[in-house]
């Protein structure tokens, strides 16, 4: 039996999707860019193989006996032409003959992003595809903004706008049906949460949820920047956040979709349960009360 070959295997979203393969016993292949690290995170009992896009020794490994992909743009290659279709054309060559691709909302209308540069590819190449335009990760906010949540604010130049805030366990479940059943080919999905949310709403759940005030700031997109370059991050990082932050503060994030319910059968989960399920991630570590022996 052929395999699924899972790119971005310990992230967001291939994490889990390498996890339910995993518990339907499908064959698969997991590829990572440093194995030893990927087993350090999830376990020995997963099938990690070496993978790097940009390193095409890597290739022929990573697609022996695989016919289907799971593709996922890591977020440091934003030249797909020169970066990642080589890999495309050496997947087509050597047998793959679906690709189920994590985009992003909206990409259709915004032919200067790379994840619409990349699904022009595919469909000019013909080569059955399933294109799963997810909206804004709900994992975002247990991960890039986690510092902040636990300092009691939410720093995010979004304004008024609405998001449609989606767990990304869903999109895996929807990325794992889509790879291993048929009648998804050719087909484009807007996955979204069940609601938009304006970031005060995302603030004042997780207000109840934690039992502690959380403020949403929205500041200016210069106090925005110097707030993330202080913490280090790159002009290339902050760029990207703020073209998605603008996008809310515009209104283009808010929109939300049913496709998800008719792929899995149900509703997607709502924020407030996705903070409950996660409140132990932005919890306040306690300093060591001091020896009652001193």
């Amino acid at each position: 039996m052929k395999q699924i070959l899972v790119t971005g295997a310990t992230g967001n979203v291939g994490e889990y999707v390498t996890r339910h393969l995993k518990a339907r016993s499908y064959p698969f292949k997991a590829a990572v860019t440093d194995v030893d690290r990927a087993i350090a995170k999830m376990g020995p009992t997963y099938p990690f193989v070496a993978f790097d896009f940009e390193n095409p020794a890597t290739y022929a490994e990573a697609l022996r006996d695989v016919d289907r992909l799971f593709l996922v743009r890591p977020p440091h290659l934003g030249n797909p032409k020169k970066e990642m279709f080589p890999f495309l054309e050496a997947a087509f060559e050597a047998g793959v003959k679906h690709v189920v691709f994590l985009s992003l909302i909206g990409a259709q209308s915004n032919n200067l992003s790379p994840h619409r540069k990349i699904e022009k590819f595919l469909e000019k190449k013909g080569v059955p595809y399933t294109f799963l335009r997810a909206s804004f990760f709900m994992q975002n906010l247990t991960t890039t903004h986690k510092s902040e949540i636990e300092e009691g604010e939410l720093f995010i130049p979004a304004g008024n706008g609405l998001t449609s805030f989606i767990d990304a366990r869903d999109i895996a479940e929807v990325a794992t049906v889509t790879l291993i059943n048929p009648g998804h080919e050719f087909k484009a999905y807007d996955l979204t949460g069940p609601e938009a949310l304006a970031y005060q709403q995302v603030a004042d759940v997780l207000t109840r949820t934690l039992g502690r005030k959380i403020q949403h700031i929205d500041p200016s997109i210069p106090e925005w920047i110097k707030h993330w370059r202080a913490r280090g991050a790159s002009w290339d990082y902050i760029m990207v956040l703020t073209a998605i932050y603008t996008t809310a503060r515009l209104g283009f994030a808010g929109r939300v979709s049913e496709d998800l319910q008719k792929v899995l059968g149900r509703p997607a989960v709502p924020f407030e349960r996705f903070a409950a399920e996660h409140r132990n991630v932005w919890a306040i570590k306690q300093p060591a009360s001091p020896s009652a022996a001193l």
